[in-house]
């Protein structure tokens, strides 16, 4: 099974160009799905469901999916919660909260978007309660200000750990192998760690959730894709190999033709 994966996109996504580049790069590399870890849109389940709607369909309605931190954020005036961004993602066929997706042979996609719960962090002068406020210093985490879950941030986490232990469950149960995917990242070994840079080491508590890495390697999956921390990356953990395919800001970009970035950042992935 070959896979293409993205993440990231943000506010490219909604540039034709670039949707076409995508579908164009995914083509050409023979990939059957493309996966797109989180974070399609600018913000909010609309956005997200555009953007969505418009790659699916050039891609040949091969894309799968899972929400980002970014795709739950409620807009402006909005007086709804993250919990109704959530649920309107669920209209996406390809939103893998959904359910798990048939990938061919004895393989599956299984995934949640997730969240953190500051166990991927690194010990520092910020407090809990710091943690908990997303703020410290001249650091501050933007999910503060747009998402709203009527929870701690651990308690979401776990929410999202047992919905992922379930799918996997389901997936062995049927005698398939999961290809896991998460926005967020389920592994410390794949936080880039600055530890002179106490506001950006502040940041890594919200990078993901240790469980998630736990419960993935427990059910053997071969293929961890995941998204969130805007670093390029390709590595194995234990027996998994992980993929963190980022598009990013402009300003993380090599150049500044965003369809040129977005075939770069595209990570073709074969699963034996």
């Amino acid at each position: 099974m070959r896979l293409a994966a993205l993440s990231d996109l943000h506010a490219a996504a909604r540039r034709p160009d670039v949707v076409a580049a995508i579908a164009r790069a995914m083509a050409g590399a023979g990939a059957e799905w493309l996966v797109c870890a989180g974070d399609v849109g600018p913000g909010g389940a609309a956005d997200a469901l555009s953007c969505l709607r418009a790659l699916d369909e050039a891609c040949g309605r091969r894309v799968l999916f899972v929400p980002g931190n970014h795709d739950i954020w409620c807009p402006p005036g909005d007086r709804g919660d993250s919990w109704d961004q959530w649920k309107r993602l669920l209209a996406f066929p390809g939103n893998l909260e959904r359910g798990n997706r048939d990938l061919g042979g004895d393989l599956c996609a299984v995934g949640v978007g997730g969240w953190y719960d500051y166990s991927l962090g690194d010990p520092g002068p910020w407090t809990r309660a710091d943690l908990a406020r997303k703020r410290w210093g001249t650091a501050l985490w933007r999910d503060v200000d747009f998402a709203r879950w009527g929870a701690s941030d651990p308690e979401v986490a776990a929410g999202f750990g047992q919905l992922l232990r379930q799918r996997l469950e389901e997936a062995a149960a049927g005698g398939r192998r999961a290809v896991a995917v998460t926005h967020v990242l389920p592994f410390a070994e794949a936080v880039r760690r600055r530890p002179q840079d106490l506001p950006y080491t502040f940041c890594h508590a919200f990078m993901g959730a240790a469980a998630y890495g736990e419960a993935i390697a427990a059910h053997g999956c071969p293929l961890a894709v995941f998204g969130h921390s805007h670093i390029r990356a390709r590595q194995t953990v234990g027996q998994v190999a992980c993929v963190c395919a980022p598009l990013g800001y402009p300003g993380e970009w090599g150049g500044t033709d965003a369809a040129a970035e977005a075939v770069a950042a595209m990570a073709v992935v074969d699963v034996v």
